[in-house]
């Protein structure tokens, strides 16, 4: 029998399942991404394909979302803006890209794919910072090589709007 006093046990259920996915798919996607596009000249400038356009709109959208929900002190709203993007850059962006990143040559359309996963990952790891400071400030620096919380706030102004 349980007391007021004996701790009880975190509730685990589908969203706690949910978000280690999430997580996990995403650090998985750094560590594939990382060696190839952090810590380059050039890495982060805009792709030109429609899928870059595509996922830099989302990718404008989440951060707008997030800071819309930050100011109105909506923690819960402003979290739940990322599992859909998350799954919207496995499920839409990586895998219709794989061709692209796995190309053998090294031509504008795999560099331009890159650096649209590089400034997606960037963008988003700042965006998701406050809620997850640790593994966000990891997911950074081992893309840029530089502390998350020492980065400004992402400005949605400089993705263009199709």
């Amino acid at each position: 029998m349980r007391t007021p006093s004996t701790p009880q046990p975190a509730a685990s259920g589908p969203a706690d399942d949910r978000q280690s996915r999430v997580l996990v798919e995403d650090q998985e996607v750094v560590e594939a991404v990382a060696a190839d596009v952090g810590h380059q000249d050039g890495a982060g400038e805009e792709g030109e394909a429609e899928l870059d356009r595509y996922m830099l709109g989302k990718t404008a959208d989440l951060t707008r979302t997030v800071e819309a929900a930050m100011d109105r002190l909506d923690i819960p709203g402003a979290c739940a803006a990322f599992a859909p993007f998350i799954e919207a850059l496995n499920n839409w962006y990586i895998r219709r890209s794989r061709e692209r990143f796995w190309k053998g040559e090294k031509d504008a359309d795999k560099r331009a794919a890159y650096d649209t996963l590089y400034t997606v990952l960037v963008t988003m790891t700042r965006t998701l910072a406050p809620f997850l400071p640790l593994l966000t400030d990891h997911i950074h620096r081992a893309l840029t090589g530089e502390s998350v919380h020492l980065q400004d706030w992402p400005d949605v102004g400089a993705f263009a709007v199709d």
